[in-house]
């Protein structure tokens, strides 16, 4: 008794079992023709499964949307009516949801499958006289030949960004963010007769935001099927009057809503210390951020898990946010009157090293 097996969630490809150098996959010829080539990971070459509400699935060619079709022959009987079955080649069609010829369902068959038209178990895609160069259409079951029997190996690879440019030299937006303050250095010479000098490291951390959205009704084609989008890991060069800002972007996944990437950086900053004797001092670090909101555009393709291979090319527009730090200072406070938690006096402003 014949086996009924689902086809798989992702896109996948359908590749045949006849012998003989590389594998060969269901592929789209010209215009409505199906063809074999060789499988090489390619866009073109994969396909998905719709369930259809009455049972089996319509198989949808991914690049082109369309939909795996067989023909039929009508047969009169007798006492009128009659009936039809499944015939000749197949071919590539618009879906239409209440054609059951676009309907078919896969069975197991020794760790391959067979796929049969829903209007007819018996009747399977065929690859015709085993010829790789020949028709591929429906046929009657042969008991599990070779050119009757196909795999449906998943496509796992991932949609990536192989180029992304920004709409303009200048960005958007760029705005001051809070500042942030840092931990303070304390440093001690109450007891000492003279100047205390040093060079030492005062704790600083980077808070960084970041954040790439793809604008809402951005049509990602058949792209959409592979999830989301990784790559994102180009340079932001941003000009803030005189000043360059350069941050390399990790990869992010995708948003369609504001959802940014937060990243702390321990950066410790150098100061010299000088704290005159009978004085206590604290050194604390202060960094200055901008908010950057930048368009730009990118080109999605995918990249085959099966063979390393691009493939497919889509543009889309974004927009990229990010917090990012701009300048940074150690401030130094008198805090030999108000004990190292109070705010006390500011005596000097340095540049870290």
């Amino acid at each position: 008794m014949a086996t009924e097996v689902p086809f798989p969630t992702r896109p996948f490809y359908i590749g045949s079992k006849l012998p003989g150098g590389e594998r060969l996959a269901l592929s789209k010829g010209e215009g409505d023709k199906l063809v074999l080539r060789p499988l090489e990971g390619d866009l073109d070459q994969l396909w998905t499964a719709e369930a259809y509400i009455h049972g089996g699935s319509v198989l949808r060619h991914l690049a082109s949307g369309l939909v795996l079709t067989y023909r039929t022959r009508h047969y009169s009987t007798p006492k009128g009516g009659g009936y039809d079955t499944p015939e000749g080649a197949v071919r590539l069609a618009p879906f239409s949801p209440s054609e059951v010829r676009q309907v078919w369902r896969a069975e197991a068959v020794n760790g391959w499958v067979a796929l049969n038209t829903r209007l007819d178990w018996e009747y399977k895609l065929n690859i015709y006289r085993s010829d790789p160069r020949g028709d591929i259409g429906v046929y009657r079951w042969d008991g599990g030949a070779d050119n009757e029997c196909w795999a449906l190996p998943v496509e796992e690879g991932q949609v990536i960004v192989t180029d992304l440019q920004y709409a303009h030299r200048l960005f958007m937006e760029v705005r001051p963010a809070p500042s942030q303050w840092g931990e303070v250095m304390v440093v001690d010479n109450r007891l000492g007769s003279e100047l205390l000098t040093d060079v030492r490291w005062t704790p600083r951390t980077y808070d960084i935001e970041r954040t790439f959205m793809i604008e809402e009704g951005v049509d990602r084609g058949p792209l959409a099927m592979f999830g989301p989008v990784g790559g994102f890991d180009r340079v932001v060069d941003v000009l803030d009057g005189e000043q360059t800002l350069e941050r390399s972007i990790k990869p992010l996944p995708e948003a369609h809503i504001l959802s940014p990437h937060l990243e702390r950086m321990d950066d410790p900053a150098q100061a010299l210390v000088e704290v005159p004797a009978g004085r206590l001092y604290g050194y604390q670090p202060l960094v200055d951020y901008a908010r950057i909101v930048a368009p730009f555009t990118a080109t999605l393709r995918l990249r085959s898990a099966i063979s390393g291979r691009l493939s497919g090319a889509l543009a889309i527009e974004g927009r990229f946010f990010g917090v990012n730090p701009v300048r940074s200072e150690v401030r130094v406070h008198d805090l030999t009157t108000v004990g190292a938690d109070g705010g006390g006096d500011l005596v000097g402003v340095m540049q870290p090293a």
